[in-house]
């Protein structure tokens, strides 16, 4: 293997990190926005419930 196949190999799984990390995030965030929105959820529910 030469050093240029080498180098595009490497720059492929440089971006597929990227790619990998990027989504990862993504995830990460729409979880974090789903958990807010189910305590929002449970708040209502159980402010509708006191009042």
């Amino acid at each position: 293997m030469g050093i240029l196949e080498v180098a595009r190999e490497n720059k492929l799984n440089l971006e597929e990190a990227k790619q990998d990390e990027l989504v990862r995030e993504h995830l990460h965030n729409l979880i974090q926005k789903g958990l807010v929105e189910q305590r929002w959820h449970k708040y209502r529910l159980i402010k509708n419930y006191l009042l």
